[in-house]
């Protein structure tokens, strides 16, 4: 292992940028880390965070609109069982609405488009975002490098406020439900490894805001919860809770029993604010992302100046149905793939199809399904060098960078109303040029930070 290796190792760990070890919860390792920040253009950069509270309200207004999202999920419900299934709660709990108050914390990504130097949308989060509380500690970590080794100051990469938005995005939600000595609920995997990063969400709630939160696995939410019959209030360890914020729930492998889904009813029938509700979490497929790319489609939810700023950030998409535009991205997806992506209604990494493994994968598959994906050109992005360290193996070579950003909005179901909308504090990630996924936790990419030219 080299010094530098080492010392990034070991920063890592002092300053606990790291991941649990699957092998046990009382051991951490690194985080994947670059070991200098890659540069970004200051513009693009500023582009992205302009974009993220215009997007806040895109998207909630879309997880407002029952009439916009019936459309797409009474197609949609029928190909992709989970998708399917959760709209299906979703319409029993509208039924009786107990709470009003939604929070939705969401995370833009984008890449560089190489052609205008612009940033193209990847993909726009609505559950379980992560990373902010690692992401917000690798600045003093290239810092820290950079003056041992003399490599460069980093003066110009931005401060990141990742956590201070999501846990102010939480506290807004706790104060304006004002439910007294409650606590903040984080449902989680049972075999999460990114526990530090959740943490510093914690520890800035309680350190800033004396706001308590208790986490819990989602299989575990039955268990140990429970709901008053008369008030809808949430109980976890007999305490209320404010607000439910999942960090799970958004993988099919999470819901192996019909449990699981009695537990995801529970907590959307009980009083506390849903961060985010399943409406929310469904206005996040990917399939509502194609639409939104269709010609007209976002004039109806923005004005036009908005939806120009919003139209630029996308790249082509194309349902794979048997509409004209269906037709078309089905022949490219089965003779021209070379430059698409292939989605599913999917969060996390691992899922998506790419390139010339598209045709054999259709061809797998019932055409009857095909319905169900996306097919996304793929973004054309430079690559540039950068250093990689993961578990103290080290990459070094042509990489490309995925940049998000965070934001927060809250609001009111039933009249729309916002009451708070911020968007502040970045992602970065960066992975092997060969390598199509980017997941950090999934074990695809690194974490990486901006430095702004």
């Amino acid at each position: 292992m080299d010094a530098i290796t080492l010392d990034l190792s070991q920063y890592a760990l002092s300053k606990g940028i790291v991941l649990l070890d699957k092998t046990s919860a009382a051991r951490a390792l690194p985080a994947p880390l670059t070991t200098r920040p890659t540069k970004f253009p200051r513009a693009a950069y500023d582009a992205a965070i302009a974009l993220q509270r215009p997007f806040n309200e895109l998207y909630k207004d879309i997880a407002c609109s029952t009439a916009f999202l019936d459309d797409i999920m009474n197609d949609l419900k029928t190909l992709d069982h989970f998708t399917g299934t959760l709209y299906n709660l979703y319409l029993r709990t509208a039924r009786d609405p107990v709470q009003p108050l939604s929070l939705g914390v969401f995370r833009s990504d984008y890449m560089l488009d190489s052609n205008d130097n612009y940033i193209k949308q990847v993909e726009f989060n609505t559950i379980s975002v992560s990373f902010a509380g690692l992401s917000t500690l690798v600045p003093s970590l290239h810092a820290y490098l950079g003056k041992k080794y003399q490599m460069h100051s980093y003066r110009s990469v931005p401060d990141n406020a990742a956590v201070q938005t999501i846990a102010d995005g939480l506290y807004a939600a706790h104060q304006q439900l004002a439910l007294k000595d409650s606590v903040i609920l984080f449902i989680t995997q049972e075999n999460e490894t990114n526990v530090f990063d959740q943490r510093a969400i914690e520890s800035y709630l309680i350190e800033q805001y004396n706001v308590r939160s208790i986490r819990l696995h989602f299989s575990k939410v039955l268990e140990c919860t429970r709901v008053d019959p008369q008030s809808s209030v949430l109980y976890v360890a007999d305490q209320p809770v404010s607000v439910v914020y999942f960090r799970a729930g958004y993988d099919p492998k999470e819901y192996t029993s019909d449990a699981h889904w009695r537990a995801r009813e529970l907590l959307e029938r009980s009083y506390a604010i849903k961060c985010p509700s399943i409406i929310t979490q469904l206005a996040g497929t990917k399939k509502v992302q194609q639409v939104l790319a269709t010609p007209g489609v976002l004039e109806k939810f923005v004005d036009q100046n908005t939806a120009h700023q919003l139209r630029r950030s996308f790249v082509d998409l194309y349902p794979l149905d048997t509409s004209s535009h269906g037709l078309k991205a089905r022949e490219i997806a089965l003779n021209d793939p070379m430059h698409y992506v292939l989605k599913p209604q999917r969060e996390g990494g691992g899922n998506n199809i790419y390139s010339n493994d598209i045709p054999a994968f259709l061809k797998s598959i019932p055409e009857s399904e095909w319905s169900s994906y996306i097919l996304m050109k793929l973004i054309d992005t430079e690559t540039h060098e950068a250093t990689i360290v993961r578990d103290t193996k080290v990459f070094k070579g042509d990489t490309i960078s995925e940049l998000g950003i965070y934001g927060c909005i809250l609001w009111n179901q039933q009249t729309s109303e916002t009451f708070y909308n911020t968007g502040a504090g970045w992602l970065l990630r960066t992975k092997a040029a060969d390598s199509n996924e980017g997941g950090v936790a999934a074990g695809f990419g690194s974490i990486d930070a901006p430095e702004l030219i």
